[in-house]
């Protein structure tokens, strides 16, 4: 089977967890300034579209504070050379509004786009890139379940997300992590920080546990490589999975708010398939965790950081697949 992407080099920007309406001054202006960056670089570049991957708005905030701040980014991305017809928006768990119901009507009147993904998890053939916020990998019981439907399910490019099966799992996955986040807040208001400190520990737990495993991946040794394995629980095991199996090169999630850009191999058979993942990171990082975003334009994907301490982006890591790697994806299709 044909894969159209391995001969389409239209570059695609992914970026995520902006998070409008709880932003605070010097977030928001550095948030404003790095989109700016942001658009001028896509223009530069030429690329094709630009994915805002999950958490652009609140829950948590006052409507009139998330109006108030989608304006301003609606400004910078009305920049965007391509047209913001050619902007999708991705859903993730913090896209609604605390006194008002989020539709995609909201989000086309705040943000200017029409393209509103209704998927929890989309598949875009013509590049070739899988896009989901990867809240829905947030528990063990995710993890378990998308790893084994991503391995059940057939080759097929169309089948994983046209079935009614696989989607009605993904709602009850969401369903589960609604439920998690509103026993959360309910004790909060009780007066037990459990989301805050919840969030804190999984941020750096995540990285953590990431760079150790990169690690030992890097060691070689067999007995290391199944520790690294052991460790590397985390969502870019389940978008290479996913991504693998609807027939892509490229896996791209946020959330977390842990950027990165990696490369994994997924078995299917006796095959081995390469798929590189990434994390956009966020717009509302602490100290030592800048604004990210990632550029993917077959057969590379690069995380990019605003640095603004001297006002520019910087490139931050680039991963490529090889031509080896790269037809042996294309001769699986």
């Amino acid at each position: 089977m044909h894969a159209p992407w391995k001969t389409n080099r239209q570059g695609t920007i992914v970026l995520s967890d902006i998070h409008a309406g709880r932003q605070n001054d010097r977030v928001r202006a550095r948030t404003l300034r790095a989109l700016e960056h942001i658009v001028e670089h896509a223009n530069t570049r030429e690329i094709a579209q630009i994915i805002l991957n999950g958490d652009m708005l609140d829950e948590r905030a006052r409507w009139e504070h998330v109006q108030t701040d989608t304006a301003t980014i609606r400004e910078r991305l009305e920049r965007f050379h391509a047209g913001l017809q050619n902007i999708r928006f991705v859903y993730g768990n913090h896209d609604f509004a605390a006194d008002r119901k989020i539709a995609d009507v909201d989000i086309q009147q705040l943000l200017g786009i029409s393209r509103v993904e209704s998927d929890w998890i989309v598949f875009d053939e013509a590049v070739g890139i899988t896009y989901t916020h990867g809240h829905i990998f947030g528990t063990g019981y995710a993890k378990r379940s998308l790893l084994s439907m991503a391995r059940e399910e057939s080759g097929d490019v169309q089948i994983l997300c046209a079935s009614d099966a696989f989607q009605r799992k993904i709602d009850s996955l969401h369903r589960r992590y609604v439920a998690a986040c509103s026993i959360g807040k309910w004790m909060g208001r009780l007066g037990i920080p459990v989301e805050p400190l919840w969030e804190t520990l999984r941020s750096h737990t995540h990285i953590l546990r990431l760079s150790t495993a990169e690690m030992l991946r890097q060691a070689g040794m067999p007995a290391l490589q199944q520790a690294a394995k052991l460790l590397d629980l985390s969502s870019h095991t389940i978008a290479a999975e996913l991504g693998t199996t609807l027939g892509g090169w490229c896996a791209l999630v946020g959330h977390t708010h842990a950027p990165a850009v990696a490369k994994r191999f997924v078995r299917r058979g006796n095959t081995v398939l390469p798929q590189l993942v990434g994390n956009s990171g966020s717009f509302v990082s602490k100290a030592g965790f800048p604004v990210t975003f990632i550029e993917a334009r077959y057969p590379s994907v690069t995380l990019w950081e605003y640095d603004a301490g001297n006002d520019a982006l910087r490139e931050r890591k680039t991963m490529t697949l090889t031509p080896q790697e790269c037809d042996a994806l294309t001769g699986a299709q």
